[in-house]
């Protein structure tokens, strides 16, 4: 954790890994892509702009270099034939991934590909200065589902990076999911039902399910239903019995009841299939805490805060903690970490991980 460690960044084996990545992975997807080819990139201001090429073969005879035609957002052509749209090592370093999914989304050909890279989190991991946040397989697939992808997988799970691959949708339902968590981000889950009963045409895969039940589990959560929240995040783990973010939303129903035994086992089972998920971290937090195990609290909520340095309320948690227990001198360390690298302002994920959310 930051109080305790340095940064560390194998930066020779990282970029070892970068180099296989795109030999071994990237470049034989890119061969085979019919079409054109849009990557995103990150740039010093936070926004993102893309780099076109109109075929595999100008890519191809490029890679590495800075070339093919320059596009900022609401400047690409609604005619452009986008076979495969890339975002290598980029996820991280903006505020929201979510947007530039979404602008992917809008831009690639229906049926066409999607590669997103990143590096992985683990719990204790100190993020480079320019990040963000990291998130979790499952959080990845989740966000690039209401995006308006499918057929994703995990290409390549670590250890220092992660590769996610993906079809642009035929169905329109997406268009649904993505309203729905917008106004769940608001807080209006009045609204956000509406959308969601209105969606009458099948979900196509079991990731479409699971986060429809899960929006639905935010509704009933945001409007004070236990019962019909429990149910929905029951379904959820029906569905798919490693959802964490569906387990660390019974954690945290568990401790509105006060039960610190069952909020501890389900944040833990969440861990243990997401070690870096934040919410769970948070919430595991929270019940150590109230059981009285207050260095354990300490470390699991400065490892939430190491994975959410825009989070300003991990980072209030963490420091309160410590000081309370006389931890000053780890708490002064991490809070001179931070001074380097400077907190933002929380993300529309961070926002749906909040205290009222079960998403």
């Amino acid at each position: 954790m930051s109080a305790t460690k340095s940064p560390m960044k194998p930066n020779e084996a990282l970029e070892c890994a970068r180099a296989v990545l795109k030999e071994n992975i990237i470049l034989p997807l890119v061969k085979n892509n019919k079409g054109g080819i849009l990557e995103a990139h990150c740039v010093r201001d936070g926004q993102i702009e893309y780099r076109y090429h109109r075929t595999s073969d100008d890519y191809l005879a490029n890679i590495g270099q800075t070339t093919g035609t320059v596009l900022r957002q609401g400047e690409i052509p609604d005619n452009l034939d986008i076979g495969l749209a890339l975002w290598l090592f980029g996820p991280e370093r903006v505020e929201t991934p979510s947007v530039v999914y979404r602008a992917l989304s809008q831009l690639v050909s229906i049926g066409g590909n999607i590669l997103v890279a990143s590096e992985a989190p683990w719990p204790g991991k100190i993020l480079s200065l320019g990040e963000y946040a990291e998130y979790t397989p499952e959080e990845t697939i989740g966000c690039l589902v209401r995006a308006g992808f499918e057929s994703i997988g995990e290409v390549i799970g670590g250890p220092f990076f992660r590769l996610f691959s993906g079809k642009r949708s035929h169905s329109k339902i997406y268009l649904s999911l993505m309203e729905a968590q917008d106004l769940l981000t608001e807080g209006n889950w009045e609204e956000a039902q509406i959308v969601l009963e209105k969606v009458k045409d099948p979900l196509l895969s079991l990731e479409a399910v699971r986060e429809y039940a899960l929006l639905v589990a935010a509704c009933h959560d945001l409007a004070g239903r236990s019962v019909e929240c429990l149910e929905a995040l029951s379904e959820a783990l029906n569905l798919d019995s490693t959802c964490s973010r569906a387990m660390c939303g019974l954690g945290r129903m568990a401790l509105l009841r006060g039960d610190l035994g069952s909020a501890e086992e389900f944040f833990s089972a969440a861990l243990r299939h997401q070690p870096s998920l934040v919410a769970a971290l948070h919430g595991k937090a929270v019940v150590m805490e109230a059981a009285g195990k207050m260095d354990e609290a300490f470390e699991t909520m400065v490892a939430a805060s190491d994975l959410r340095p825009g989070n300003h309320d991990l980072m209030s948690e963490a420091m309160r903690i410590g000081n309370e227990i006389g931890r000053g001198e780890e708490v002064s360390r991490f809070l001179q970490h931070r001074i380097g690298n400077p907190v933002v302002r929380p993300s529309v994920e961070d926002i749906m991980e909040g205290p009222r959310s079960s998403v």
